[in-house]
Formats: structure tokens, C-alpha cells, sequence
């Protein structure tokens, strides 16, 4: 017998309907109350406070035996939260200290150097900065013209750099497709790098070194290269703070920068105060890190180095 062409009868079809209309409110009901429940509190720890500050306020105006400092007292409250977000991509600057602070930015010039080493092409990265990317392409022209294919990019101590100078990388070396994305407070998803290559780079094969001052547009560039170059990651896991900073005004006097969004490349894996782990983990001991960090390490006594060169040329 065909179970499911037996008809319903309008008492048993009501008694459905009601179920299912009773769930359904009750799944509302409950998506709403934790809604409610997060906003109250929300909202009482906000009134509190204020009411604290208003506290403090009230007391120092009508006691404290010397003038008070507007100025200052607001400038130190803007700051006092910033500091209390506790992080150190969130920053608050006065215009002036602002106007210096891109000037710095903007004058921050890239340091890469480039050799071969075992037949191997070395490319290090101590900062991405200023034409940055186009120092970096000419030197894996450079290498591609000495028949070169084999490359190791060395971004460990790499912080704080340009990402548009890791966008001009990523798109030379990948011929086409979105790249990067950010990835909104929300959910939302926008594209932040996309390539459009007309020339094809071939038969290059990256290993990257990394490390735990590894941070920011270098993790970008190495998770880039790892999801559409099959770059191997050597040496330890990175800081896992790769975000988009975005610039506000606040009340004419100063300049609120603050991540809105973070980056993940074209798998979307998300590292964000995760880090980058590495294919090949090795923990480099401290005499080693400081001899690195100074220059001095050589290239024999180079951990990572030499596992790159086994992966590349093993």
C-alpha cells in the first residue's frame, strides 16, 4: 500500500501545522530572548559605566583642590579606552602625531635582499614596505634569468608591512582569481586582491620561512603563497594578526585606526589569533634567534634555512 497517497484528514492536518508553528515560535522566542538578554547586559554594564565616570567626575569638580584640564582629561579618557581594547593594531593619534605617523608610514622603505645559495634563490624580507613589490618581482626575475626556479622567501621578524605592496607580489606570481578576502565583523565577505595576470609564471617552487614575529602582511603573503603557489611553510608559527585597518576621524581632533576586518587568502582558512603553522615545525633555539635578529647567524647554522633547502633540492 502507498502510504503517501493516503489523504490527511483536516483534524490531523490542523494538529501539524500547529506543531510546527509552535516550534517555529519557540525557536524565535529563544533567538530573541538571548537577543534581549545580550542587549540588557550590554546595556547595564554601559550604564554603569557611565555612571562611574560621572561618579568620578562629580567628585574631582567639586573636591579636588587644583584646576581640572579639560583637554587633558578627554584625551587621556579617548586613550584609556583605546588601551583597555587591548590591542595594539587599535591606535588613537592626535591630527599632528597622525600627519607623522603617515609619514613614517609612507617612508618606510622595503629591505630585501637576493642571492643563490646551493643553487637555490634566497629572497629575504626583513619589511614590506615601501616598493616593496617591485623589488621583490625583480628579484625573482632576476633569479628566473639565471635559471633559478627553486626559491626560498625568508619573512621571519617581517611585522607591520603594506599589504598593497603583498597584493603587487600575489599578482604577479598567480595569473588570475580572487586572492585575498576580508572578512567583516558581520560575516561579510569582499574581495581584497584580485589577479589578472597576462603573463604566467612557471615552474617556480617556494619555500617560506616564518617564525613567531612573523605578523601581518607577511602572514597574508606566506598563506597566499601556500594556498595558491603550494609554498611550504618552514620554521614556527606565526602571531596570526593579519587585518585591514581602517582610519576614522574623531570629533576633528583625532584619528581613531582600528581593525574592521581580517584577511584570509584564497582557501579561507582563518588564522586570526590562530597563527600560521608551519608544514615543517623547528623551534629555534635563543643563541640562534639573536644571532638571526642581528645578522650574525650564518647560513650553515640556519635551521630553517636548511630544511628549505632539503624540501627544494632533497
Amino acid at each position: 500500500m502507498n502510504l503517501f497517497s493516503k489523504k490527511i484528514s483536516l483534524g490531523t492536518s490542523l494538529v501539524i501545522t500547529f506543531l510546527i508553528a509552535s516550534i517555529m515560535y519557540a525557536l524565535a522566542y529563544k533567538i530573541s530572548l538571548n537577543k534581549f538578554n545580550n542587549l540588557v547586559s550590554y546595556a547595564q554594564e554601559k550604564q554603569k559605566m557611565y555612571g562611574d565616570l560621572s561618579e568620578i567626575d562629580y567628585i574631582i569638580r567639586n573636591e579636588y583642590i587644583d584646576s581640572v584640564q579639560e583637554s587633558s582629561i578627554l584625551s587621556n579618557l579617548y586613550t584609556g579606552y583605546i588601551n583597555g581594547v587591548n590591542n595594539k593594531n587599535c591606535r588613537l593619534f592626535t591630527r599632528e602625531n597622525y600627519e607623522k605617523y603617515i609619514f613614517d608610514r609612507k617612508n618606510n622603505h622595503n629591505k630585501i635582499i637576493s642571492e643563490i645559495i646551493n643553487n637555490t634563490g634566497y629572497i629575504k624580507c626583513s619589511t614590506l614596505g615601501k616598493n616593496s613589490g617591485d623589488e621583490f618581482i625583480k628579484s625573482v626575475n632576476s633569479l628566473r634569468n639565471n635559471d633559478i626556479f627553486n626559491i626560498i622567501i625568508d619573512l621571519r621578524n617581517n611585522q607591520n608591512g603594506e599589504i598593497d605592496e603583498v597584493f603587487k607580489i600575489l599578482k604577479f606570481l598567480v595569473p588570475s582569481g580572487n586572492l585575498v578576502y576580508s572578512i567583516l565583523k558581520d560575516g561579510t565577505k569582499e574581495v581584497a586582491c584580485e589577479s589578472h595576470s597576462e603573463t604566467e609564471i612557471n615552474n617556480l617552487k617556494f619555500v617560506v620561512l616564518i617564525n613567531n614575529n612573523t605578523e601581518g602582511a607577511s602572514e597574508v603573503l606566506a598563506s597566499g603563497l601556500r594556498d595558491d603557489l603550494d609554498a611550504k611553510l618552514v620554521g614556527e608559527q606565526s602571531v596570526g594578526c593579519a587585518v585591514r585597518l581602517k582610519t576614522t576621524e574623531i570629533s576633528g581632533d583625532h584619528m581613531l585606526i582600528f581593525p574592521d576586518a581580517i584577511y584570509v587568502t584564497s582557501k579561507e582558512n582563518n588564522f586570526y589569533g590562530i597563527g600560521l603553522n608551519p608544514d615543517e615545525s623547528f623551534i629555534m633555539n635563543d643563541e640562534h634567534k639573536k644571532l638571526y635578529e642581528t645578522g650574525d647567524l650564518v647560513y650553515s647554522d640556519d635551521e630553517h634555512l636548511e630544511i628549505a633547502l632539503n624540501l627544494l633540492c632533497g
